[in-house]
């Protein structure tokens, strides 16, 4: 007697991809006709599920030779010619994988070392070179150690005929004294052209002009200063905590030239007798050069005529 395939096994249309052995569409077409087979076994035995498919409940009456075969020889069909070669070509797949990624791996291996190599013969150059330069260092050092040397003898040589003259009693006190003077000068700030009145406070005047440069330090020790005269203009002289804010309000002071009722108001540092003689001389040099040189600007810039064409 001749048995006929199980008709799950037309199902079965697409052959093992030795490509692709993990193929959606041909593992569908498997678990489809496994389903049908088990599913049949269960109708025919008379069970719920396929956990009940046990020999005991094959061994019935009801379940034919035939059937029996029928279900063996699908099961075989699908282990032999679809089960067992894809699990064939899934363990050559892996093994190719694997042997991939030992190579690439390899590769990385020698990658770190190749960095591992240049970073040794980078840190090689870099202590030569840094030997190189201690010693240039040193050798440098050593000369001008002894150009030092040799200016320290002549120095003193030089120091020990006129330290008794430099040193001289009345000179220290009167450096001691200009240093002294300078420095109490340097915070220091003279105001010219603000008016004079007898009912005056004078800090709010001084407070004034400083606010329209945009100015409001803290003022100490305002006053007039000079011989009051009838319709005079006394300067006004006033101090501050420190030299830096001193000149911080001195490179503002032009500003008060563009200001409308201060255009005749002037702010200068406290100088002395005979700076207040040299800034007056180049004062009058500058009027002069204005008139005789329009064509140009001319200002003051650290003790000098300035002179630069006009935009």
């Amino acid at each position: 007697m001749v048995l006929k395939e199980h008709s799950c096994l037309l199902g079965l249309t697409d052959q093992p991809d030795y490509d692709d052995p993990f193929n959606a569409r041909h593992a569908e077409q498997v678990q489809r006709a496994m389903s049908n087979i088990l599913t049949e076994m269960c109708v025919v035995t008379g069970v719920k599920s396929y956990d009940f498919l046990t020999p005991d409940n094959l061994n019935k009456r009801n379940v034919t030779k035939e059937k029996l075969c029928q279900w063996l020889g699908a099961f075989a069909h699908m282990m032999n010619r679809f089960a067992n070669p894809h699990l064939q070509m899934a363990v050559e797949h892996c093994e190719n994988i694997s042997a991939e990624l030992l190579a690439e791996e390899k590769k990385v291996i020698e990658l770190q070392s190749s960095v591992i190599e240049l970073q040794s013969k980078v840190i090689e150059k870099r202590t030569e070179e840094l030997s190189f330069l201690k010693t240039a260092v040193q050798e440098e050092v050593k000369s001008v150690q002894g150009v030092v040397q040799t200016e320290l003898k002549s120095y003193s040589s030089a120091l020990s005929k006129t330290c008794a003259a430099a040193l001289a009693p009345k000179k220290i006190c009167a450096a001691v004294k200009n240093v002294a003077e300078k420095e109490d000068r340097s915070r220091n700030v003279i105001v010219y052209g603000l008016e004079e009145c007898n009912d005056e406070t004078v800090e709010d005047e001084v407070g004034k002009v400083l606010a329209t440069i945009e100015e409001k330090p803290i003022i100490r020790d305002c006053c007039r200063v000079g011989v009051r005269k009838p319709n005079g203009k006394r300067p006004i002289k006033f101090t501050l905590r420190s030299s830096d804010m001193v000149n911080q309000i001195l490179s503002k002071a032009k500003l008060l030239r563009a200001k409308e009722g201060y255009s005749n108001i002037y702010i200068s540092p406290d100088r002395t007798v005979e700076e207040r003689r040299a800034y007056k001389k180049l004062w009058e040099q500058l009027q002069l050069k204005r008139k005789t040189d329009s064509g140009k600007v001319h200002y003051i810039k650290n003790n000098k005529i300035v002179s630069a064409d006009k935009t």
